[in-house]
């Protein structure tokens, strides 16, 4: 059996030029692959923002309206708004705590999440008895 020597293992100088310059290559394409990826849908985000303009509305004063108003359809809407833009998604996973702070019980919130997903601004996932999945449609923008 022969002896295990690491010297044996070593690259020549040559090889460590070669693997470096394959390793700078590499790393290259993938940044232009991912400027160009940001690129695009930066581009795309921007298109679809200047179609659709929206509105900035406080808050605590818009669902203090909806609780005022008992309008539980509005305060779902302000509710899966306000965590869509918070946690810059199109899909929410929708509790009471907010809306209970409004006055709208669990039974309003699913009365309003059935009328927004009859008129096609929502899409809601039941998850047995866990809080509803609601996707909002309206941010969707074309890929």
């Amino acid at each position: 059996m022969r002896d295990f020597k690491v010297d044996d293992f070593a690259l020549s100088p040559e090889q460590v030029v070669e693997f470096q310059k394959h390793n700078d290559e590499i790393r290259k394409a993938q940044e232009a692959a991912a400027t160009k990826t940001r690129k695009a849908s930066r581009k795309r985000a921007e298109t679809w923002a200047k179609r659709t303009p929206f509105v900035m509305l406080p808050y605590a004063e818009a669902m203090a309206m909806a609780g005022k108003r008992r309008d539980a359809r509005w305060a779902v809407w302000i509710e899966l708004a306000h965590q869509a833009f918070a946690h810059h998604t199109d899909t929410v996973v929708l509790g009471n705590k907010a809306l209970e702070a409004a006055g709208i019980d669990r039974k309003a919130k699913a009365r309003a999440l059935q009328a927004l997903e009859e008129d096609g601004l929502i899409r809601v996932s039941k998850r047995g008895f866990k809080r509803p999945e609601v996707v909002l449609l309206w941010m969707r923008h074309p890929h």
